[in-house]
């Protein structure tokens, strides 16, 4: 099972060319992409507690790589109905602050720790049910300065078939 954001999804990508889907074939393991675009941490948790907490999947391996920080994620539910929205807050300029004080959710420390107890959470799911758990964060995939960017998906923003290639292989070396 692989949980994350944009890159694990596989934006502007072939497929077959997606870094969890080649980790999968090496592994001789069948790929659950549960990655969605824009996601973040807390969507990382709700789907891992959702599949495998529940245990509608019972994966080998799960792999994490992370959303970053500055993504939250609401959950809009109206008592009169059984349906949940949920809605993402990525960018600070989608709340409103009057007071001009740092909002709880532009601050870079709220953002990590968020992200570290959603690591956390999915981790001790992971361990109870003993499957093996690998986490990475974007600088992982690209680099601390983008140098393992080394070409771009069709969308011109995400990485492309040679950088998902070079990352399965970093993954499947590591499992």
């Amino acid at each position: 099972v692989f949980l994350g954001g944009s890159d694990p999804f596989g934006i502007g990508m072939p497929a077959d060319k997606i870094y969890t889907q080649i980790v999968s074939e090496k592994l001789n393991l069948e790929c659950v992409n549960l990655a969605l675009p824009n996601a973040s941490n807390d969507t990382a948790f709700r789907l891992a507690y959702i599949w495998i907490n529940s245990k509608k999947l019972k994966p080998k391996i799960v792999v994490l790589q992370t959303p970053p920080e500055n993504r939250f994620e609401l959950l809009i539910h109206d008592r009169g109905s059984d349906s949940i929205e949920s809605r993402f807050i990525n960018t600070m300029d989608q709340l409103i602050d009057k007071t001009k004080e740092p909002l709880w959710l532009s601050t870079d420390q709220n953002g990590l720790c968020n992200q570290e107890k959603n690591i956390m959470a999915i981790r001790h799911i992971c361990d109870s049910l003993d499957i093996k758990f690998l986490t990475f964060n974007t600088d992982d995939i690209y680099g601390a300065n983008n140098q393992l960017k080394v070409d771009l998906s069709r969308d011109l923003m995400h990485p492309g078939i040679i950088t998902h290639q070079n990352f399965a292989d970093k993954i499947t070396n590591l499992i």
